[in-house]
């Protein structure tokens, strides 16, 4: 009753609020926050943070501020709740005046965060602070509520160290937590019960099972004592002692206590007496989105563990509604990082599910499962691109006024310029009083924007719901659709990888199938040392002894071989297909699939090496869904050709920070393709601009940039290419991989002319997050690539018989093939070399290059636009080897 009130009072409040939301108080956000309407608190807490009134104030913004960053915790958003969490804790590194309980919470949230998001020594670190404030500061000793967050992060510390597996600091801390506990007469039962648990459980990795079996009892005894309608604590506990079951495989106890977490979660759960689920309203009424994901995870577990057919059934239903409900969390998101975690997150129960299906059509013989399986595999791959191309779709077909659309543009624009600017701004990090008011300017300018675009979506989607639904229609192609559009001589291969197996699921044209492949070494240092393998050998050839180079030659065809009986060689056998689309997954990103081995290979004659590239022409994609929509994405550009040469001075830093080479050759090479082109526009030397390119690049069929990259592997967002310099700029001259996202492209095909623009920081859902994706999500159809730096001549070459394969009207990925095979043919048997041939990737759409009239594909009417294109990619490898020295 108590809980039906409480619904009752939140949804009055709401609407209050949201009928007054002018005169939003203080008190409004209290409320929101406290009824756990977290979604909305945080709404009305950046609207109070506007307020001048409120940023003259410490005492009120800066626990505004963390209780912000708590509110963004609770629903999910990690990356916005860090930045809460920030600005307090940024301030009291140089001011003295603020309320230092607040600065205590702070310390404690953000470790919990960081602790979620696996990164454990920066946990420990985070709540380090927190335990050196507490135990020096007797206000807070004295304090009760502050009380709580030091014993929770004793609690938080242990935690961590469990997680990597220090169970000696683990269990100093969990057994300090219990005796400060005692000292200050605790009277939360769940925090008791929850610290004999850790106790227990940390004990059992010790050895000592006798104690470890204490704790455990004692701590289900604790939980017997005291009954609560709905407590995220009381929940958080019932998770890690179903969990504690799970281990030992005691699924009884494990459904008990799981269920007994969703319902002091859900207290409204009407399916609990017949062990059924929650429904996606009950789901979204949880004042923590993310633990009812963690729950829903844990009980397809369970049933998923018993491996019969019921209990098989009962976790395939599960797990479909997991995936509509962390579906819906990703959209509540407009941060990429944020959305990207969340696709990473979803990857465990989508594996579990896959091989739910795969199991339940071993002993059932129904076919449904299998096909079921690829769509679930599709499911978790690249969802962020596919919305993307959704994006573009649904502003072409839905009706929605044009001046409408180009209000949304110009809105995320400048929400986009605003970040990328506080960006900049935030790496000087000056503590002059002017740079902190300039900051928090921009801060404000930055939240205000937000709030224009956020209110803006909101009426948007009530205006045209055919819009936002198209927009988010994130349906997944079918076997059979895939089947459709496939050649008679291709064949398509998707991975999803899991730690022990490479679930492998191949589609012809007549045929469908799934393997499983079990993984009996370590994949991501296998692929590490074959491609090291491959440029070892070349690298630096000169200065290498006869010795080292030999063990370089033998590591690469040990290993391509044995890659290749372990990844590719079942899945080929049987197949009489010339042509593979190649749906990538992981490391396997990083993989050039062409320099495997088809048998083993001696000597260093590399022009009569089993090549993989012998047999198959190959194409690459991030999902087969994406790949269907890079393929009947309609380009019409008014114009042909777009190239960017910019210019790099000596001593010159760009955005006050990054120092290039000159590219002594870019501006020649780019003029002579748009001189043998003839049609077109080239920005070189200082106009070469970020500007010029963003302004410019929309509306063009081919798109080269000759410049310098530089990748970012730890936050692809900050990769970036390299423009001209602007005079008395110091924030337009990167584009980082973050602006694309609001472009939209219309090119057919994109070249890359950086070093590496197809390697970037790995998101196990998404793929490689390079800049090659970035214009990916941009809407290019087509790409072509580089994973590592090349030789120019040898690039020269490759690229002159692309011309020469394009302008027959051969599908790029033939096109490439036999370019590549031409040039180990008349090379020597060093000059044939993989590392000179095999890095170049074609992704996307793999279709001979679009005729003039846009009526078709593969017509030759305009033969000087492959020539062009075939010079443009030449200056691919021109400029890598000079973009290195970046």
């Amino acid at each position: 009753m108590i809980y039906l009130q409480k619904i009752f009072f939140v949804a009055l409040l709401l609407e209050s609020i949201t009928l007054a939301a002018q005169r939003t108080t203080m008190t409004d956000f209290s409320l929101a926050y406290n009824l756990g309407a977290y979604n909305r608190a945080a709404a009305l807490g950046e609207e109070l943070l506007l307020r001048k009134s409120i940023q003259n104030d410490v005492n009120i913004w800066f626990p505004l501020s963390t209780k912000l960053g708590i509110a963004y915790h609770s629903i999910g958003n990690y990356t916005r709740g860090l930045e809460r969490l920030d600005l307090p804790i940024e301030w009291a590194k140089t001011e003295k005046n603020y309320p230092v309980e607040d600065l205590l919470l702070a310390y404690h949230e953000k470790g919990k965060i960081l602790n979620e998001l696996e990164q454990y020594a920066s946990a420990q670190f985070v709540y380090s602070k927190a335990v050196k404030l507490f135990e020096n500061d007797r206000s807070l000793q004295q304090d009760s509520s502050a009380q709580i967050i030091y014993l929770n992060t004793l609690i938080g510390i242990g935690a961590t160290a469990y997680s990597k597996s220090d169970y000696s600091k683990a269990k100093t801390f969990f057994e300090k937590a219990l005796v400060y506990s005692k000292e200050v007469g605790v009277k939360e039962m769940g925090l008791l019960a929850q610290q004999h648990l850790y106790l227990g459980k940390v004990e059992e990795k010790l050895g000592n099972h006798s104690s470890a079996g204490d704790q455990m009892l004692t701590a289900i005894e604790v939980g017997k004592m005291e009954v609560i309608e709905q407590s995220v604590l009381w929940s958080n506990f019932y998770h890690d002692l179903a969990n504690y079951y799970i281990e030992y495989k005691r699924n009884e106890e494990a459904l008990e206590y799981n269920s007994l977490a969703i319902k002091s979660l859900l207290p409204t759960w009407k399916n609990e007496a017949q062990n059924g689920l929650p429904t996606i309203e009950e789901l979204n009424q949880s004042t923590s989105l993310g633990l009812a994901a963690q729950l829903l995870a844990q009980r397809g577990a369970i049933f998923f563990s018993n491996k019969n057919e019921g209990e098989l059934k009962k976790a395939l239903e599960n797990y479909r509604l997991m995936d509509v409900f962390v579906t819906r969390l990703r959209r509540l998101y407009t941060g990429e990082s944020a959305r990207l975690l969340w696709s990473d997150r979803a990857l465990d129960f989508y594996e579990k599910a896959i091989k739910s299906c795969l199991r339940l059509y071993d002993k059932t013989g129904q076919e449904d499962y299998r096909l079921e399986a690829f769509e679930l595999s599709e499911r978790s791959k690249s969802l962020l691109l596919l919305e993307a191309f959704k994006k573009i779709k649904a502003k072409k077909v839905s009706g929605v006024p044009i001046e409408k659309i180009e209000k949304e543009e110009v809105l995320e624009a400048d929400v986009d310029a605003l970040e990328n600017q506080l960006y900049n701004l935030k790496r000087y990090r000056k503590s002059t009083e002017s740079y902190k008011n300039k900051l928090r300017k921009k801060e404000k300018e930055l939240l205000e924007k937000k709030r224009m675009y956020e209110d803006f979506l909101i009426e948007l989607r009530k205006q045209y719901p055919d819009y936002y639904k198209l927009k988010f229609d994130l349906s997944v192609t079918t076997v059979g659709e895939v089947q459709e559009r496939l050649a008679s001589d291709q064949l398509l291969i998707e991975y999803f990888i899991t730690k022990n197996e490479l679930i492998v699921f191949k589609i012809s044209k007549q045929g469908y199938d799934v393997l499983e492949l079990p993984l009996d070494f370590e994949l991501t240092p296998k692929i590490k040392a074959f491609r090291e393998g491959i440029y070892g050998y070349y690298l630096n050839n000169k200065e290498r002894s006869q010795s080292l180079r030999r063990s370089y030659i033998q590591q690469y065809q040990t290993l391509g071989y044995e890659l290749y009986q372990g990844i590719l060689k079942p899945v080929l056998a049987g197949q009489q297909e010339s042509r593979l689309m190649i749906i990538l997954a992981g490391n396997l990103g990083f993989l050039p699939f062409e320099a495997l081995l088809t048998a083993p290979a001696t000597g260093e004659n590399f022009t009569q090496m089993p090549y993989l590239l012998n047999d198959y022409a190959i194409g690459y994609c991030y999902s087969a869904t994406l790949l269907h929509e890079m393929q009947q994405k309609e380009h019409v550009p008014d114009k042909i050709f777009l190239g960017f040469a910019p210019e790099f001075k000596q001593g010159v830093k760009l955005e006050g920070k990054y120092a290039f080479d000159p590219l002594l050759h870019s501006e020649k090479e780019v003029k002579e393709i748009f001189d043998l082109v003839g049609m077109g526009e080239v920005f070189d030397g200082e106009l070469a601009t970020k500007e010029n390119f963003q302004e410019n690049c929309e509306d063009y069929c081919i798109v080269h940039i000759a410049t310098h990259g530089v990748m970012n592997t730890e936050n692809s967002e900050n990769s970036f290419l390299a423009f001209s310099e602007v005079p008395d700029s110091s924030d337009n001259e990167l584009l980082y991989v973050r602006d694309l996202y609001n472009m939209h492209l219309t090119a057919s095909l994109v070249v890359l002319s950086a070093c590496e623009t197809g390697i970037g920081e790995l998101y196990e859902s998404e793929g490689i997050a390079s800049l090659a994706r970035g214009f990916s999500y941009a809407g290019a159809k087509s790409l072509i690539t580089s994973l590592w730096s090349v030789n120019d001549h040898a690039t020269a070459e490759i690229m002159r018989r692309l011309y020469a394969n394009l302008k027959m009207g051969m599908p790029k990925d033939k096109a490439l093939q036999q370019a590549k095979h031409d040039f180990i043919k008349d090379a020597t048997n060093q000059t044939a070399h993989p590392f000179l041939w095999s890095a170049f990737i074609q992704i996307g759409d793999e279709a001979p290059l679009p005729s003039p009239d846009g009526q078709g594909e593969g017509n030759g009417k305009l033969l000087w636009i492959l020539g062009g294109i075939a010079l443009l990619l030449l200056g691919v490898g021109l400029l890598l080897r000079r973009s290195k020295k970046a």
